[in-house]
């Protein structure tokens, strides 16, 4: 992984991505000047024409720029032309493979399939401007399916691989689409990507004008302070088998996907507007095509993303939902990892299937950062939901068992089943 305040860390970045969660910090700051100035362009007004009406989100400590081009196997000219989305996925790529204890050369030649989730291509708008002074290798290097086509070049690895945009649902359905690919043999492992990198004050002031965004540069996910989204940079990586492969080859088991789905939310007012009998029913197919009950999930990370409609409107799925089958003295714990490192867009399914698997696997749920009081709209007790305000030991025995959302703003929604038994 390589998120907000962490990708520079010398400790490994899931025990420094842990203590963030655990004791609720934000990685919130300023927009850096080295990707633009945005004194220039802010205005508390966004209606006004060429306005940003925020100065913060959250954003990687470590220039992006920063990349070891040789042992990429490419020259400083191409990686000067590369999207840096590219350069670091394949860096967060080796670094996952090394996590899972998986030597290069044993992949090389293999079935193994890439897919990466991905949605905006800053690098692309700002330096594709000047048809006079564009980099050499801009072809290869601002193309989006190079994130994917990338990584199996240089592993030389010969499963399917496929780039996925639909918006910021694009990591967790890249998921789908590796589970998938595992369960009917076309590949033997599967590299899953996402990845997010802010640099067009362009596509950031349209996001303003259509007032997506917190004016507060915070995402503050089912608080009173709700008001929008705030974006931010991340790339994140994992590696999948099928259990019975994982269990021969003697791996490290962190987590086990029980099943994903997908879903679109079909008609609604208008196409960004989210539909909750659409979120329900993803919920329910998902679990009923796994043969499991909603009884025994104990946690929810939720897509989150701390605006007044879409948090109300996917708390009331959950509540049609998992709220039928528990009490008030048994609710389920609901967190979005966005209140510690913002909206990461193409890469914000696979930040909260990460935070869910460490969640499962250490039997400890973090608070919400910065909560201060539930927004009013949400009826918690009624929807038997609890939002934790602490670090909270995992409410019962057995089963760890935990749900992900992940919801594009054109409707394509995907939901994950991940636990630890």
């Amino acid at each position: 992984m390589s998120l907000p305040e962490g990708n520079d860390a010398v400790e490994p970045i899931a025990i420094v991505f842990w203590e963030m969660l655990s004791k609720g910090r934000s990685a919130h700051k300023k927009i850096p000047t080295e990707r633009f100035d945005i004194e220039g362009y802010y205005h508390p007004d966004a209606a006004r024409a060429g306005a940003i009406n925020i100065k913060g989100g959250y954003f990687l400590s470590e220039d992006p720029v920063l990349f070891d081009a040789p042992f990429f196997s490419m020259t400083a000219l191409e990686a000067t032309g590369t999207d840096p989305q590219q350069r670091l996925m394949l860096e967060v790529a080796y670094e996952a493979l090394e996590n899972a204890s998986i030597p290069v050369h044993d992949i090389a030649g293999t079935k193994t399939s890439v897919y990466v989730g991905c949605f905006t291509n800053d690098f692309e708008s700002v330096g594709g401007r000047d048809p006079f002074g564009g980099p050499f290798y801009a072809a290869t290097g601002y193309g989006s399916s190079m994130l994917s086509n990338r990584i199996s070049w240089f592993f030389d690895l010969r499963g399917p691989s496929l780039t996925v945009d639909t918006a910021c649902s694009s990591s967790l359905y890249a998921v789908h689409l590796a589970c998938q690919s595992l369960r009917l043999g076309k590949s033997k492992l599967s590299i899953i990507g996402g990845t997010n990198l802010i640099y067009d004050p362009s596509y950031m002031r349209d996001m303003c004008g259509m007032t997506f965004l917190s004016p507060d540069g915070i995402c503050h996910s089912f608080d009173h302070k709700a008001n929008g989204y705030a974006r931010g940079d991340g790339i994140g990586g994992i590696i999948l088998k099928t259990l019975k492969q994982a269990l021969a080859d003697g791996d490290t088991i962190r987590a086990i996907i029980r099943n994903s789905g997908l879903g679109q939310d079909g008609r609604t007012p208008g196409i960004t507007m989210p539909s909750p009998q659409a979120h329900a029913d993803l919920i329910q197919s998902t679990y009923a095509a796994a043969g499991l009950s909603l009884d025994q999930t104990s946690y929810f990370e939720a897509h989150g993303t701390g605006t007044s409609i879409g948090d109300r409107y996917e708390l009331s799925a959950l509540g049609a939902t998992f709220g039928k089958t528990r009490s008030e003295d048994t609710p389920i714990y609901v967190g979005s990892v966005k209140t510690n490192i913002g909206h990461l867009e193409g890469c914000a399914g696979l930040a909260g299937l990460i935070k869910a698997t460490l969640v499962v696997e250490r039997g400890q749920i973090p608070p919400l950062a910065g909560f201060e009081k539930a927004n009013p709209r949400l009826r918690l007790k009624e929807w038997k939901i609890a939002l934790p305000e602490t670090l909270t030991a995992w409410p019962t025995s057995g089963i760890r068992r935990a749900s992900v959302n992940s919801f594009g703003y054109g409707g394509a929604n995907s939901h994950v089943l991940v636990s630890i038994n």
